[in-house]
């Protein structure tokens, strides 16, 4: 029997949201994605698989996760950082940021950094995921993210009887410019933990069920 109500909470890994963000961009030719049409996406996506009226899913929580940008203070975000912080916080989605040393640095440094960065993302990531479903803040946990570091957090929530919804871009490394951009990896434990999988890269092709989620589409 489908339930009448269903609330979400929202967990998007700001590092992996960019890369598909560019990705859209540059690569695709859609334009950038906006945060809270990716949720009200989900909410579409979950209506239809758990037969929940669309207008009884309503979102709990939104989070974004990422550390400060590494040429600004705590106290003193780049014009960046404070752009980016101010159009999150329109959409209504509370942004958790995480501090980083900045400085010279090797190439070594720079790999440590970046695999510290990650780690308190997703560390922030898998605490409010668990905390929120024993608080019985939600009813379904909405993951951006590809990470298998967050497979317990998923594991976790579906012990408390929590169902899931992991959401993704997936594309090989490609490159524009000159540049090299990095493929997207998706844990396989992470995709076998949740209860539902949206691969966002499957449906780019589509002309009407994501035209909703980008700011707006480029022209041809």
């Amino acid at each position: 029997m489908a339930p009448e109500k269903l609330r979400t909470a929202t967990f998007i890994d700001g590092s992996f949201f960019h890369r598909c963000n560019v990705y859209s961009r540059y690569r695709l030719g859609l334009g950038w994605i906006k945060h809270r049409r990716v949720i009200d996406f989900c909410h579409k996506y979950l209506a239809a698989v758990t037969g929940t009226p669309y207008s009884s899913i309503t979102s709990a929580e939104a989070r974004y996760y990422d550390s400060h940008d590494p040429r600004s203070g705590l106290d003193d975000p780049s014009p960046r950082q404070r752009r980016e912080d101010f159009f999150l916080e329109q959409d209504g989605i509370k942004v958790r940021r995480f501090p980083m040393k900045s400085g010279s640095e090797t190439s070594g440094d720079k790999v440590e950094r970046a695999i510290k960065k990650q780690q308190a993302v997703d560390v922030g990531i898998a605490t409010d995921i668990v905390r929120l479903a024993y608080e019985g803040a939600y009813d379904v946990p909405v993951l951006f993210a590809g990470d298998g570091d967050l497979y317990p957090a998923l594991d976790c929530a579906a012990s408390i009887g929590k169902r899931t919804l992991l959401v993704y871009f997936h594309f090989d490394a490609w490159s524009s410019d000159g540049i090299l951009h990095p493929s997207t990896y998706v844990s396989t434990r992470l995709r076998n933990a949740a209860t539902w999988c949206l691969n966002l890269t499957a449906i780019a092709g589509l002309t009407d069920a994501p035209a909703p989620l980008w700011r707006q589409r480029q022209a041809a």
